[in-house]
């Protein structure tokens, strides 16, 4: 998806979700590629411009744009959340301020559609071409991921804003708090994160999305002056950091374990023969910095060696390469990339740790 390249190539340009959050500033530090003719900073123009004209008038940022004839959009709030994240990195990188304007838009879509006793946010269809009367589709594809990328989308708003919440947008430490409830609410005694309340599994991308929103809500709370709010979160991802490297880190395969169920085996991943979701948990996981620097260094390695496509993509189909910025320390990540996860297609799992699980498939 478009969508993904832009986030590939805007939001983690950077090492290790920006070692850990840790950047200086409001825009940081940014590449200075160039991509044929093209410098990063035009080509981020035209994936955000992209991005901003497939958003429609309630805010909602669909997973795709809508087919000719179609009379609704799919709007799958975790794309979005990356949407979110890729404006807020453009308008970084650019210093256009609509980028900005149009990420709270789809903030303040996903806050008014939190389910008032869970946090948790539905798919939805919204009737087109108005692009108003959100219909949720009583599905979602996860709760833990999509309320932590609301969480770290919202913290790349307020950075890439200054670093300061506008009195306007003041809603969003409450949708945050909420977000970040529904968060926790999956959060096992391991310190790993469920997928869903009934998909009794821990998925490596999901965790890995986990602890990137965690730092990023301890961050955002910071700003607020929410200490309580700030200290659950860091708690959180501290007790999610140890079940990383307890329960995912197999040291016999040199990787992570794709997946954790509740009870029986995890399993394992093969880089060498798989790349989704064995290969692309890897990226994941360094993408967000929640691995050791020695377990960063052996993965790049493994990942270039093995899956050396997930280190460029082809650029609005032109037949040039994006180069990205892995390097073998570790240190400088660009391969952040979904893969081919859509809605309603978590990885499958053992039918005996499946659960119920229906709405996922």
């Amino acid at each position: 998806m478009r969508c993904a390249q832009l986030t590939a190539a805007v939001t983690t340009a950077t090492a290790g979700l920006d070692r850990r959050l840790g950047r200086g500033g409001s825009s940081g530090s940014r590449p200075s590629l160039l991509v044929g003719t093209l410098t990063v900073d035009q080509t981020i123009r035209a994936q955000a411009n992209w991005i901003a004209s497939t958003q429609l008038s309630d805010g909602a940022i669909p997973e795709a744009p809508v087919p000719a004839g179609n009379t609704s959009a799919y709007v799958t709030p975790y794309v979005s959340d990356y949407a979110v994240m890729g404006l807020a990195r453009a308008a970084a990188v650019t210093g256009d301020q609509a980028y900005l304007s149009d990420a709270w838009k789809m903030l303040d879509f996903y806050a008014r559609h939190e389910q008032p006793s869970t946090g948790y946010v539905d798919d939805f269809n919204v009737p087109y071409p108005s692009g108003t009367g959100a219909e949720p589709t009583g599905h979602y594809n996860s709760t833990d991921s999509y309320a932590a990328l609301f969480l770290l989308g919202a913290y790349e708003t307020v950075e890439a804003g200054g670093g300061t919440i506008p009195r306007a947008d003041s809603w969003v430490v409450g949708a945050a708090t909420t977000a970040l409830d529904a968060l926790l609410s999956t959060q096992q005694a391991s310190g790993l994160f469920f997928a869903t309340p009934t998909y009794t599994a821990a998925l490596a991308m999901d965790n890995a999305e986990d602890d990137g929103g965690l730092l990023a809500a301890a961050r955002l709370f910071g700003i607020a002056g929410d200490s309580e709010a700030a200290t659950r979160a860091r708690t959180a991802a501290e007790r999610l950091g140890t079940g990383i490297q307890k329960d995912m880190w197999n040291a016999t395969q040199g990787s992570f374990d794709w997946a954790v169920p509740e009870s029986g085996a995890p399993n394992v991943s093969n880089v060498a023969t798989t790349k989704y979701p064995d290969a692309v948990a890897q990226a994941w996981m360094v993408g967000y910095g929640a691995v050791t620097p020695t377990e960063a260094f052996e993965l790049v390695n493994e990942l270039e060696g093995f899956q050396p496509e997930l280190f460029s993509w082809d650029l609005r189909g032109s037949g040039r390469r994006v180069v990205s910025l892995a390097s073998h320390d570790g240190c400088r990540w660009g391969a952040h990339r979904r893969g081919d996860r859509r809605a309603g297609t978590l990885p499958a799992l053992p039918p005996a740790v499946r659960a119920d699980d229906e709405h996922l498939g």
